[in-house]
Parts: structure tokens; sequence; C-alpha cells
């Protein structure tokens, strides 16, 4: 049997076995599941509880397949539960997302930088919170000037420190020190900038 033929045989066989392993019983407690998710997801958001993204990506998946692996009788059957806790689920999961990565962004706009390792995490953790609430068209001017704000301060931080370097050096009349250190923070800045914003140029540097 040629192997693309297996694999759809061995996927009729899986889908059958998930599909007579469901109940009513099963079936009414698994939109339960789904919809007390939802509703405690929307309770933490309510009470400004820290949500970690994993959540909303979580219960928007568990909305995603919600039925598909049940019979088609019992699909019929709770054909409105499934689009009313799916509708549910889908909401609480845009504001879980939405209320995470506000609080990320507050969280890099604020912290403490300490070493590049955490930079780069920052980074990161920007880029990834701007990716989504733009494909979620949530990106308002307002979150748009606070990511920058935030990633100027990351894209800054190595640059940074070389320049506090230099201004100890100079206090201390070592020139030629002053000269390497103001040399390796522009090399230092134009690395982490390009990083921060892909094809931008860095500003001058400022001691």
């Amino acid at each position: 049997m040629p192997d693309d033929e297996a694999l759809e045989e061995i996927g009729d066989l899986l889908q059958e076995f998930y599909e007579g392993s469901w109940t009513l019983e099963s079936a009414r407690a698994e939109l339960d599941r789904v919809r007390q998710d939802a509703q405690g997801t929307l309770e933490m958001v309510r009470r400004n509880v820290p949500i970690d993204p994993w959540k909303g990506r979580q219960l928007r998946s568990d909305a995603d397949i919600l039925g598909t692996r049940w019979s088609e009788e019992i699909r019929a059957q709770f054909e409105g539960d499934i689009n009313e806790t799916r509708h549910s689920a889908y909401d609480a999961a845009d504001q879980a997302e939405f209320k995470s990565y506000r609080d990320i962004i507050d969280r890099c706009k604020t912290e403490p930088l300490i070493n590049a390792q955490q930079v780069l995490r920052v980074i990161r953790d920007l880029s990834d919170a701007e990716d989504t609430l733009t494909r979620q068209d949530r990106l308002t001017p307002e979150i748009t000037a606070e990511l920058r704000g935030a990633k100027e301060r990351a894209g800054w931080y190595r640059a940074r420190k070389k320049l506090d370097e230099a201004e100890v050096a100079e206090a201390g009349g070592n020139t030629r020190k002053v000269a390497k250190l103001r040399a390796e923070a522009a090399v230092l800045l134009k690395q982490d900038w390009h990083q921060v914003f892909p094809n931008s140029e860095p500003p001058p540097l400022k001691s």
C-alpha cells in the first residue's frame, strides 16, 4: 500500500476511534470545561491578575478543536452550544492575549536592565507583543509609542554602559581609553539598534 494511502487509512481509523470514545456526557463535560475556562480567564482580566500569553493561545486552541472529534450525531445535537462556547472562548482569549502583552510592554518599559542576555529577552518579548497586537489589529498609536520607547531603552543599554565607562575614564584624564570606549559604544549601538529596528540606522551617540 502506498505511504499516502496508508497514512490516510490510519487517520480514518484514529478519527473513528476518537468519535467512538465520545458520549453525550463527555461532550457536555468538554463544553463545560471550555466554558468555565473562558469565564475564569475573563475574571482574571477583570481582576487585573497577571496572565501568561500561553493562556490565551491554549484557550483559543481548545475552542478550535471543540467538537471536531465528536461523532456527527453528537455534533449536530450540540451545534448551538459549540458555536456559543467557541464565541465566548475566542472573546476571552482575545482579551487575555491583549492584557498579557500590555503587561509585557509595561514590564519591559520599567524593569532594571542588568545584562545583555536580559536585553535580548526584552527585545524578543517586545517583538512578540508587537507582532501579536498587529495581527489582532489592536496596535494603537499609544501602544506603538510605548513599544518604541521600550525598544529604544533596550537598544541603548550596552552602548550606554560603555558611555558611562567613558565618562569615568574622562574624569580620570584617560583620553585614549575614552576614545576606545566611545568607539566600542558606537559598534554596540549599531548592532543592538538593528536588532530592535531592522533597516533603521541608530541615532548619534550621546554622552
